[in-house]
């Protein structure tokens, strides 16, 4: 697991005192992931990754029957990450206060958020068109 995070025979046989940050973060990572949790919580899991670091562990937790079964939260900056890794996006708005769910990846997320902007702002030109964006927003709540 750890030449898959970039390790180097000659890193490998070094003390954990003796590593960087960034390897001993890959450390802490490897060790995670061995623990196979029932909830993973990985914040900016990407920063301290090479490429081929980056690819593994996105692989990892997309395609291991292991993570399939298991709740992965990931904070990250790194949209085709999230976008390769994703399932389900949680948005927190500081703003609305408000934490809301969508099923999809990350683009989909991007996408349905920018069909809400444009539905929001119509209705703020045309404030008749509040009522039927709420009748088509209750009638999609009532099909779920």
């Amino acid at each position: 697991m750890l030449v898959s995070l970039g390790f180097s025979e000659e890193l490998l046989s070094r003390p954990m005192k003796a590593l960087s940050g960034g390897w001993r973060v890959r450390v802490a990572l490897a060790a995670a992931l061995f623990a196979k949790p029932d909830i993973l919580l990985l914040d900016e899991p990407t920063n301290h990754l090479s490429i081929d670091g980056v690819l593994w562990l996105q692989r990892t937790l997309a395609t291991s029957m292991v993570w399939k079964s298991r709740i992965v939260v990931v904070v990250s900056h790194d949209r085709m990450f999230l976008d390769a890794v994703c399932t389900d996006m949680l948005h927190i708005s500081g703003i609305a206060r408000r934490l809301t769910h969508h099923k999809g990846n990350y683009n989909e997320y991007e996408e349905r958020r920018k069909e809400m902007q444009a539905t929001y702002a119509k209705v703020e030109d045309e404030p008749s068109l509040l009522f039927s964006s709420l009748l088509f927003s209750s009638a999609l709540f009532v099909a779920r």
